[in-house]
């Protein structure tokens, strides 16, 4: 049976204040952590969800706040507009850019990822990365003037900037560097189906190129961008999303393991430590199946932020180690459609698909070789059903009936 820790001086500083971060503070209080917490953000904005900033924040409406600061626990403390600069393992100490120093029993890494760049287009104003709050004001400002935009990119986020901009009669092109949409998170067969409601909806489609470069216009506005095959593409604004760098740089002189995020085992231990967690999309994390640790992946996903979180606090609160099994479960809104994702998404896994069943909604299975496991589904408008087969899948992959 596992044993509880004495409070003592407990204090657990958690460093994010996204979905991560402040889903682990919940859960703390939630299992019955009677230490202190302090939660650190660099955004001078209460904690928000993210999802909302590419999808409604768009459009008009503010995202949900993820904490109520009036409600904050009198053993809580959260720091706003103040970023963590550095960790001193040593000492367990955290120091913020303000100059002031926490000192720590328990540490939480949640600073998540920030937006990829392309640097010859970062020169020009009407150039748009959407990773927090602040961008998706400034796009939406921009949006409400433009007639046409470039997307680069052609994941989720490029899809849902697509759809509000669709929604506000904005022409929209896409250019994706791959061979078709979703790449890296979805089957074949679902992301050709998708092409066919971006285009029913008036979004071009551009693959196997990439934007090269900004064409500057008066005043060194962008005015088009130059396609590697040599075209042009004229725009008003362009927005980039081209993936995510994970936010741990101000770890660099801490010691510990980083190589595209935050090395863990399925603990959520910072590995070679006893006592530093990290979770979010700045977690990259030992699969619980891999002996050898030579496995390890981030999972930049809304839910799995959350499910880190609770095993963390569990591993805080409790002398143990519950592990994470992520599920892989996305969503995403476009165009009027609701697209949800669990389970493995890997391009050898065969489908079994059924694309007209899918124009009136349904659910595609992905299996895995001659026994038929299935190893992950995707819906577009099946909501009722995808909820059974994502219980399903949380408890383990199963066989196809």
């Amino acid at each position: 049976m596992m044993s509880v820790r004495a409070p003592g001086d407990a204090h657990t500083v958690i460093v994010g204040g996204s979905v991560a971060g402040v889903r682990c503070l919940q859960a703390l209080r939630q299992k019955g952590y009677d230490g202190r917490i302090t939660l650190v953000e660099a955004e001078v904005h209460q904690p928000y969800d993210k999802p909302d900033l590419s999808k409604s924040a768009l459009t008009g409406t503010e995202p949900r706040r993820l904490l109520d600061l009036a409600e904050v626990d009198d053993r809580d403390e959260v720091v706003l507009g103040d970023p963590a600069t550095g960790v001193d393992l040593t000492r367990s100490e955290v120091a913020l850019s303000s100059g002031r120093v926490l000192v720590f029993s328990d540490l939480v890494v949640a600073t998540g990822a920030r937006a990829r760049r392309l640097p010859s287009f970062d020169v020009f104003p009407n150039v748009h990365y959407l990773r927090s709050l602040d961008d998706a004001r400034r796009l939406r400002a921009d949006l409400a003037a433009a007639r046409r935009i470039v997307v680069v990119g052609g994941g989720f986020i490029g899809g849902e900037v697509a759809s509000s901009a669709r929604e506000r009669g904005v022409d929209v092109t896409i250019v994706e560097a791959g061979p078709r949409l979703l790449t890296r998170s979805m089957p074949a067969e679902v992301a050709e189906h998708l092409q066919g409601i971006y285009e029913r909806h008036g979004v071009q489609v551009v693959f196997d190129t990439v934007a090269a470069r900004g064409v500057p216009g008066d005043g060194g506005v962008l005015r088009s961008v130059e396609m590697g095959d040599g075209s042009v593409v004229e725009a008003d604004l362009v927005v980039i999303g081209v993936g995510s760098v994970p936010n741990c740089e101000w770890l660099a002189s801490s010691g510990m393991p980083i190589d595209d995020g935050l090395h863990c085992g399925p603990d959520l231990r910072v590995a070679g430590t006893d006592r530093v967690f990290a979770i979010g999309d700045v977690a990259r994390v030992r699969s619980a199946t891999d002996a050898n640790g030579s496995t390890s992946s981030r999972h930049e996903h809304w839910t799995s932020a959350r499910e880190q979180a609770s095993i963390a606090a569990q591993n805080i609160r409790q002398v143990g180690s519950a592990t994470h099994r992520a599920t892989g479960f996305v969503w995403s809104d476009q165009f009027g459609h609701r697209i949800q994702h669990v389970g493995s998404a890997d391009p050898g896994a065969d489908a079994v698909v059924d694309v007209a069943h899918l124009d009136h909604g349904g659910v595609i299975f992905h299996h895995r070789g001659a026994t038929g496991q299935v190893v992950g589904a995707t819906a577009i408008d099946a909501q009722r059903e995808f909820a059974a087969v994502r219980r399903a899948l949380s408890l383990a992959p199963f066989a196809a009936v």
